[in-house]
């Protein structure tokens, strides 16, 4: 039963991914790695360091410069407007012509429109725009620890497994069936044994997928190709 379904998962994920490759469904691309191989991150401290150009970052970044654009804006539309006009005006002095030169400046006075409006609109939404800011850098922060400690966590429990608890696990199935075989354990021990083998065994698998997955979301939250991330 668990076979069948794991091949059931298998084939979900196929078509997943199939779908973000724009592939055909039934097509059957090949996917190539090696499970037990967990190539390893930069430290955690190196990893923060990166989220201030992870791409999520960079988008609520330029949204709050954009904001703060927006406020220079609405103020340099409260300063009214200053035209300066230039010309040639003939009079008669004594009865002799003369042109003088004329320089005019007319400055609009704002009596109705300050443009308090839209500058309040501008500052709140800069604002709002700053919170986003620190609020996304605050989530990246905690999902990149998380991240972090579930890659440490699985990539642990997988070398525990591999070094000492699977080891055992094949001495004591080889000596439950020599004594099977001399008759000082029944099948049902050598059963157990076995048993205690594939739990062994799944447990390793599915630490190795724990330690894959978080390793993704890592290079995920920075932003960095996988192969970057590796030290």
């Amino acid at each position: 039963i668990e076979v069948v379904t794991a091949r059931g998962r298998v084939e979900v994920a196929r078509e997943k991914l199939n779908a973000v490759m724009g592939e055909a469904r039934n097509d059957r691309l090949a996917v190539l790695g090696d499970l037990e191989t967990v190539p390893p991150v930069e430290p955690l401290s190196a990893l923060t360091a990166q989220l201030d150009d992870a791409p999520l970052a960079r988008v609520a970044r330029a949204e709050m410069l954009r904001s703060n654009a927006a406020i220079s804006l609405e103020r340099a539309r409260r300063i009214p407007d200053v035209t300066v006009s230039a010309g040639v005006k003939r009079v008669t002095t004594g009865g002799v012509p003369n042109n003088q030169a004329v320089v005019g400046v007319s400055i609009p006075i704002p009596l109705f429109n300050t443009n308090k409006g839209a500058l309040l609109e501008a500052t709140h939404k800069a604002e709002r725009a700053n919170a986003d800011l620190d609020r996304e850098r605050t989530r990246l922060r905690l999902e990149l620890t998380q991240a972090y400690a579930n890659f440490e966590a699985a990539e642990q429990e997988a070398q525990r497994l591999k070094s000492d608890i699977l080891p055992a696990a094949r001495l004591a199935l080889d000596a439950m069936s020599r004594g099977y075989e001399l008759g000082k354990f029944s099948f049902l021990d050598v059963l157990d044994a076995q048993r205690t083998l594939f739990q062994g065994q799944s447990q390793y698998v599915r630490a190795l997928a724990g330690a894959h997955a978080a390793r993704a979301d890592i290079g995920r939250l920075v932003g960095t190709p996988l192969a970057a991330v590796a030290q």
